[in-house]
């Protein structure tokens, strides 16, 4: 009799614990695609400068942070023994688009191509990274 008991009371238990996560499955759901929280793009020229440095010019969008608009955007190129890197802290972040160009050095950069990284944050994330082929020129 315990042994029917307890069967009955299982059973009766099942639709109890179903029921509402089918409905919950079957509710039309309101998640939405999101958009990138950042997007970096280098332009392909790299413009070289009287001091052997390099002009590099990129476009960015990133979204707001938790403190505030304020981004860090970093970029480096590269040829062979040599080597430049540009910095900013003055990065908007307010999910529109922005171009910034950057002087990487020391250098001395040659005419040619140069192989670039960037990396743009916000309050301390890495929110996106690009690498592309640069024609110094």
């Amino acid at each position: 009799m315990l042994r029917t008991f307890a069967l009955r009371a299982a059973a009766a238990a099942v639709p109890l614990i179903t029921l509402p996560v089918l409905a919950l499955a079957a509710a039309p759901g309101t998640a939405q695609a999101s958009a990138p929280a950042a997007t970096i793009q280098f332009h392909d020229q790299a413009q070289l400068q009287p001091d052997g440095s390099i002009l590099v010019t990129l476009d960015y969008s990133c979204n707001p942070a938790f403190y505030g608009t304020t981004g860090e955007l970093q970029a480096e190129a590269q040829q062979p023994g040599v080597d430049g890197v540009g910095f900013t802290i003055t990065a908007t972040c307010d999910d529109q688009k922005h171009t910034m160009t950057l002087d990487l050095m020391p250098g001395p950069f040659t005419r040619g191509t140069a192989s670039a990284t960037a990396e743009i944050s916000s309050a301390g994330n890495n929110v996106a990274q690009a690498q592309a082929e640069l024609k110094v020129s």
